[in-house]
């Protein structure tokens, strides 16, 4: 359908009002650098200096414009402090691009993928293989034409084709909020592979497509762009954006002629069977252009600034030639009414102007807005008597609906997308959109010259006229005082869900969770969060049903064909197993003899509960770990008893003798400690059944011991048994000076001196569960030179240690690592970062 703009609208009647939309700055002396930064920014669309990845990689070009620093928000080991990591170069950069200067970086939708941009046009791309600070190259720039005709104007990543949960707002009812979620459909087009694809707008018109193969080579198409004469095209400035009828792309030309172009990718085969590579086919996917309508507006002027009195149809205040076209977006609305899309421009006016020029009047920069309006096709007057059967059903999407405006000064308005109305905390205190809604705002700072937000928005970094980098983060404006402290939770828990709803990195809403926010109110929080995601807190599995769980029973059977370096992997965390059952065993027996003196009154027992904090007796009460560690003592059982008769050769015999050895020492049987959980668990059971819970109904309790770590009235039965009963029967078949004189300190669960003492000074390697020797000065600088020792990457947040070669010696254990998720995640959900000498 074609599209046309909206009748009668100029630049000075922005949104259907007698005035327009000048954000009204007040003309201050330029900021150093400023100039060059918005001559920068007229003469190239694509000129983003740094660039905050949904994964919380942060990218961004040094001041010499010849490399890329890498860095990332990280939990300081020393003190906890959230803070911005050391920079990491991007090494190949460098040399892919021939000395050109840098210009301009760009992530994708999942922020793995990292595009950089020379000034001749030439794009290579990298992606976030195994840490944040650590890029793998996918596509080289040196094979691209060294053309200025070529530079980039515009660029836009492909969506990748997967729904999300989405959450649109959170309203408060009877005193409690409610988050309203929904599954995000993704806008076409994709790649049929599921692999990425970039396309571009260079200067001289040309659109690029460049894309990846199955067999993860990178392939190119290009086609022009329609113009209406040769000077339309010498482009400055191009924006994309997918929509549900094709890719929109709108283009701004040295002419001052805007020009809007409806565009389809179509593949050939569109589907795409993955099997295809196992069988050898190189017949991979190939796409094409088809155009579907273009449209040309003719040359605009932005009109002087005009007083009140002057605003009347009748009056067309005279153009203004000082301003110029410094950024140009298409937004998708959010009314479900008006899904068209918005073409938004800002025009500033050089600070190089002088101030005394007869035409400098206006405000140094003026946003203008156009809405794109599709003509209706109409049918025949006869088409209206047929009766239909089906109804037409739109699929509603949820699209961004906040504007950030960052100011000369650094400061920072964020604008509702539909209205460009201010957000702020004075509106309806029962509905939360947005942070900046619920009272958020970034605070006055030192001026910068390029910003970029976090995943959720709630940080930004900026890039100061010397090229550092500084991090910005959000402040409430509000005490915990006021009565809408709690909207500034709910706006915090709808950021979070968000973030996990999309896998988005959410340390930047930790970090404002650590820095701001009492205890109770990271308390609200988090309970906000469970309520919100759909998250199940009924972990109180029946033992005989978790272990009759198919996929468990198959993985107990295959145990004894494991690969050596598999039951390599596995042998520290057998260590680390039987160790933490050692370490809960002797808490219940120090647990034991405080409860040999208290009466087993309910209410006594509840009360000497709450001075006690003991994380083994929160999870031998809650169900599913119980659960778990009644399985996996059944299989190491299991595993003893067959070791003499399996026909093991090798490293496999090797292992498994270890495993047996560490079995054979236990001050304690395995079968004492599956009696011990058994136990637990039909304490648990009755003492459920005496207070009338029923299986459903147990969450609650589950929920308790989960999030606020204490122990709930319904289970107090069974803490009374298992002290004042099973520990004492249990006594005689335990060698209780051996347990009480083991080390446990290497686990990390403990606080004693001891503990602290091992957690300063040695690592334990959190997925194999062995201890990190001491690595000195030399042997960093060996390992990190020629590759010979082994790379050491940390948690960003639990600052969980991992240590090994990358990529994996075998095929095994790296296909282990990627089923588990552990190549590029931590085992709390958080990324990965290289150690090096500086950081360590």
């Amino acid at each position: 359908m074609p599209m046309i703009m909206e009748d009668g609208i100029n630049v000075d009647d922005l949104f259907g009002e007698s005035t327009s939309l000048e954000l009204d700055l007040t003309p201050t002396p330029s900021k150093r650098g400023l100039p060059q930064r918005l001559d920068e920014m007229r003469l190239l669309g694509c000129c983003q200096k740094i660039a905050w990845s949904k994964q919380g990689c942060i990218a961004y070009v040094t001041q010499d414009a010849s490399r890329v620093n890498l860095r990332h928000l990280e939990c300081r080991p020393t003190d906890g402090k959230w803070v911005l990591s050391d920079d990491t170069q991007l090494l190949p950069v460098t040399e892919v691009h021939g000395g050109h200067p840098l210009v301009h970086l760009c992530w994708n939708e999942l922020g793995s993928e990292l595009a950089v941009v020379d000034s001749s046009g030439r794009v290579s791309i990298y992606n976030i293989s195994f840490a944040l600070n650590t890029l793998s190259g996918q596509r080289q720039g040196a094979f691209d034409p060294d053309d200025d005709g070529a530079q980039i104007v515009g660029m836009m990543w492909l969506n990748v084709h997967r729904s999300v949960q989405a959450f649109s707002q959170a309203n408060k009812r009877q005193g409690r909020w409610n988050y309203s979620s929904f599954r995000r459909r993704p806008i076409g087009p994709f790649h049929p592979a599921g692999k990425a694809g970039l396309i571009c707008i260079t200067r001289s018109g040309v659109i690029r497509f460049l894309y990846q193969n199955p067999d993860l080579r990178w392939t190119e198409i290009s086609a022009e762009l329609k113009n209406t004469s040769y000077s339309d095209r010498l482009l400055t400035h191009a924006a994309l954006v997918a929509t549900p009828g094709g890719i929109l792309v709108v283009t701004h030309s040295a002419c001052q002629k805007i020009c809007f172009y409806r565009l389809q990718i179509n593949w050939t085969p569109p589907q795409w069977d993955q099997s295809q590579m196992k069988q050898g086919s190189n017949q991979f996917p190939v796409p094409s252009f088809r155009f579907m309508h273009s449209k040309v507006e003719v040359p605009y002027d932005i009109p002087m600034s005009r007083a009140p009195a002057q605003n009347s149809e009748h009056l067309t205040p005279p153009p203004n030639p000082l301003y110029r076209l410094t950024h140009l977006d298409a937004i998708l609305a959010t009314q479900e009414t008006a899904t068209n899309p918005w073409v938004v421009a800002v025009f500033s006016i050089s600070p190089r102007v002088s101030p005394d020029h007869p035409q400098q009047q206006g405000p140094p920069s003026i946003i203008v807005r156009w809405q794109l309006e599709s003509t209706p096709q109409v049918l025949h007057p006869k088409f209206d008597e047929v009766v239909s059967k089906k109804s037409n059903v739109q699929i509603k999407t949820e699209y961004g609906n906040v504007v950030a405006v960052v100011y000369d000064d650094s400061s920072i308005s964020f604008y509702d997308a539909n209205t460009m109305t201010v957000c702020h905390g004075f509106g309806d205190a029962e509905t939360v959109t947005c942070l900046a809604q619920a009272g958020f705002h970034y605070p006055a700072y030192a001026t910068g010259l390029s910003i970029s937000f976090s995943p959720s928005g709630c940080n930004a970094v900026m890039l100061d006229s010397e090229g550092q980098v500084q991090l910005r983060c959000m402040e409430h404006a509000y005490g915990a005082e006021s009565g809408l402290f709690d909207q500034t939770i709910a706006s915090l828990t709808m950021a979070f869900c968000r973030a996990v709803g999309s896998d988005m990195n959410s340390d930047d809403i930790l970090v404002i969770l650590r820095q701001q926010l009492s205890a109770d109110a990271q308390s609200m929080f988090i309970h906000g969060a469970y309520r919100a995601l759909p998250v199940n807190c009924e972990f109180t599995l029946e033992g005989d049903k978790l272990l009759s769980n198919h996929a468990l029973k198959e993985r107990k059977e295959n145990r004894l064909t494991l690969h050596p370096e598999a039951i390599r992997m596995v042998l520290g965390n057998t260590k680390w197993l039987l160790d933490f059952l050692q370490y809960t065993l002797n808490e219940f027996l120090e647990l034991a003899n405080e409860f040999e003196s208290i009466p087993s009154d309910a209410e006594t027992v509840s009360q000497k509960l709450k001075t006690i904090r003991s994380l083994p007796l929160m999870v031998i009460l809650s169900g599913l770990p119980r659960s778990l560690l009644r399985f996996i003592g059944r299989a190491l059982r299991g595993i003893y008893a067959s070791y003499s008769t399996l026909p093991l050769i090798g490293d496999s015999r090797v292992y498994y003798a270890e495993i047996c050895q560490i079995i054979d020492s236990l001050p304690v049987r395995l079968d004492v400690y599956d009696k011990f959980l058994s136990e637990a668990e039909a304490a648990a059971k009755k003492s459920y059944m005496l207070v009338g819970i029923q299986n459903p109904d147990r969450s609650g309790a589950e929920k308790e011991l989960l999030l606020n770590a204490r122990i709930p009235q319904s289970l107090i039965h069974a803490v009374t048994v298992l002290f004042q009963h099973s520990i004492p029967a249990l006594r005689p078949e335990i060698d209780c000076m051996a347990i009480y004189l083991s080390d446990y300190s290497w686990l990390g669960l403990g606080t004693d001196p001891r503990a602290e003492m091992y957690r300063r000074t040695r690592d334990v390697d959190i997925v194999k569960k062995l201890p990190l020797r001491p690595v000195g000065r030399d042997e960093r600088q060996e390992g990190k030179h020629n590759g010979h020792g082994q790379m050491r990457r940390r948690c960003v947040r639990c600052c969980g240690m991992l240590c090994g070669p990358y990529p994996s010696r075998t095929h095994v254990s790296f296909r282990m690592m990627y089923k588990t998720g552990l190549l590029r995640y931590c085992l709390c959900g958080a990324a990965w970062m290289v150690e090096s000498e500086t950081n360590r």
